[in-house]
């Protein structure tokens, strides 16, 4: 009897496909809202750079 009840305390293959799903899409939308984020302080970096005609060097390069 303890068998049957072990089976059902885990999780079914559709239930851990939908976690994984999940996981998935909130790894992608932090990936993403990162990139954007970069996009938008790259555009006000530059803006400024127009603005001003310096350029903020942060490298090697």
């Amino acid at each position: 009897m303890n068998t049957r009840r072990e089976k059902s305390d885990l999780p079914s293959a559709k239930r851990k496909g939908l976690a994984a799903v999940v996981v998935i899409g909130i790894v992608l939308a932090i990936v993403a809202i990162t990139f954007v984020g970069y996009n938008i302080a790259h555009v006000k970096v530059m803006e400024q750079e127009k603005k001003s005609d310096a350029k903020e060097y942060t490298g090697l390069n």
